[in-house]
């Protein structure tokens, strides 16, 4: 793992993506850390945030192990995105986040805003809503209880709340925009890369900002988003 992620570092630039998804188990750590769980040394949180801190790119990181909380206190920074299967190191328990998430991008109601693609907070919403659907079906009290945090502040939040998350992870990815089939579709599909840079230079910038001025500017740009999505699913 370290040297693919020193192999990554060294060819990725800032306009590029990194996606790090861990299926298999986890385990606590001493402190505040947690492992996950590899041949040979484990890898804990703090190391796996030491080994991404130099990456400029954009880096979505989905921990869907047991455990995995501390992951999103330590991975947490600016332009990432991290979503973990659980809210405390207590829900030691198998989860089935994992299967779920992945489960996003292959069936119809994964793509909410049915854009033609799925955007990586309709995947934490879809399988955030399908893992707690799968516990009430058995009877049985959730054992794990996914978080997302895109705004750096390594403070997660559920789907259904996310509060000051989830701007990033709506303009984020992981399939290609489709193909446009004309003028006018050509036009919609720039504008909307357009929007999502913005989004990612004013999330970038927040530090230096006013929290009204920042609030003010993500919701105009989010709602131009929106629009413009519309208007590329219109007939």
């Amino acid at each position: 793992m370290r040297r693919t992620l020193n192999e990554l570092r060294s060819r990725l630039t800032k306009d590029d993506q990194l996606v790090v998804l861990l299926i298999g188990h986890g385990t606590t750590a001493e402190g505040e850390d947690a492992k996950f769980n590899l041949v040979g040394p484990d890898l804990k949180a703090s190391e796996w945030a030491g080994l991404l801190k130099p990456f400029t790119s954009r880096v979505v990181f989905v921990d869907t192990t047991a455990v995995s909380f501390p992951f999103l206190r330590q991975l947490a920074a600016p332009n990432r995105i991290v979503i973990t299967a659980t809210d405390s190191s207590a829900q030691e328990f198998e989860t089935v986040f994992g299967e779920l998430f992945i489960r996003a991008f292959e069936e119809a109601s994964g793509d909410a805003d049915k854009s033609g693609r799925v955007s990586v907070f309709e995947a934490f919403v879809f399988a955030s809503a399908a893992t707690r659907a799968w516990y009430d079906q058995r009877g049985q009290l959730p054992t794990e209880r996914p978080l997302i945090d895109d705004d750096g502040d390594g403070v997660g939040h559920e789907a259904w709340n996310p509060g000051s998350d989830g701007a990033l992870a709506r303009a984020t990815f992981l399939q290609p925009l489709p193909a446009p089939t004309d003028a006018v579709a050509a036009a919609v599909v720039k504008r909307q890369r357009e929007l999502e840079s913005q989004i990612e230079e004013l999330k970038r910038r927040r530090a230096s900002m006013t929290p009204g001025a920042y609030d003010a500017e993500l919701e105009r740009l989010l709602l131009e988003l929106a629009r413009v999505s519309a208007q590329g699913r219109q007939p």
